[in-house]
């Protein structure tokens, strides 16, 4: 995963984030997010009508 900005620098809110978790900012660790789940071409959109 990449949390950083364009310019390469770690942005301050990922950093208190994962500060306040306890835990590293997890850069460069494999995953998505769900925006990119999203966009993906085998997603079929499914709606239901009540």
């Amino acid at each position: 995963m990449n949390f950083r900005a364009a310019d390469g620098s770690m942005p301050q809110f990922w950093l208190e984030l994962y500060a306040e978790l306890g835990v590293p900012v997890p850069e460069g660790i494999p995953g998505t997010n769900p925006n990119d789940l999203s966009k993906s071409p085998l997603l079929k959109i499914v709606s239901v009508k009540h």
